[in-house]
């Protein structure tokens, strides 16, 4: 409801402009129709981790485990509808197994029931993650970006582990009220854009295992509605509702 004037900028996210409008019944906005795109700011990759007592050391191994022993697993999140939780229905659903989700009220808990072998994979933030597996707590699969990440660059991508047509990350662009004016919007990009390539913000970017990234208005327009027909196709698959 903001004035379309340029000082009055949105964080977006994969919630708020992707997966929400399935997710949610009615929405008091429209994620495409009331914002203009400025650009795409970063990605997380997120990682898949399994309980270390798993049989299971790749994503290969881990579908199998699954044919085989249908029952056995189960697959935590950090609660419904959230990326976490999506990214491994999305997987399921490629990989045609079977692992019931099991929402928790966030990470935490979550990753204590996975360490404590109750239930056995998730998908989740690599920042959160990292710490429990190179202290052998959790095991790492893939991660679920296109390409690996240079934190852990010997975990492979899910897409290159059988699965080519997998890639879920988190994301963040900026937008602006609908009507803003294209010369403002083309200077708030070039500035964001400017600002995502300084070596700073690349490194602090990266420390937190994100991608920065910076693109048009039209490349970032184009990716949200990429991002909301994957996301409400996996969601509708799946029968899961917020209301």
């Amino acid at each position: 409801k903001s004035a379309p004037d340029g000082y009055t900028l949105l964080f977006a996210t994969t919630g708020t402009h992707a997966i929400n409008q399935t997710l949610f019944k009615k929405l008091p906005f429209d994620p495409i129709k009331d914002f203009d795109p400025v650009s795409l700011v970063v990605q997380y990759p997120l990682m898949l981790v399994v309980s270390s007592d798993l049989p299971v050391k790749s994503v290969k191994e881990l579908i199998e485990y699954a044919r085989k022993n249908p029952g056995k697993l189960n697959r935590a999140s950090g609660g419904m509808g959230t990326s976490m939780h999506l990214s491994g229905e999305l997987f399921v659903k490629q990989a045609n197994i079977e692992a019931p989700h099991i929402p928790y009220k966030g990470s935490a808990p979550a990753l204590n029931d996975l360490m404590g072998g109750h239930v056995q994979l998730m998908f989740d933030s690599m920042i959160t993650t990292m710490p429990l597996v190179e202290s052998g707590q959790l095991r790492a699969l893939a991660v679920t970006g296109k390409k690996r990440s240079p934190l852990l660059p010997n975990v492979p991508t899910i897409a290159e582990s059988g699965l080519p047509d997998y890639e879920a990350t988190g994301w963040t662009g900026i937008v602006v009220p609908v009507g803003t004016p294209r010369d403002v919007i083309m200077k708030l990009n070039g500035a964001i854009v400017d600002a995502i390539k300084s070596p700073t913000v690349q490194e602090t970017f990266k420390k937190q295992a994100a991608e920065p990234v910076g693109s048009s208005p039209e490349e970032f327009a184009a990716f949200i509605r990429k991002e909301t027909d994957k996301w409400g196709a996996t969601i509708r698959a799946a029968g899961i509702s917020a209301d």
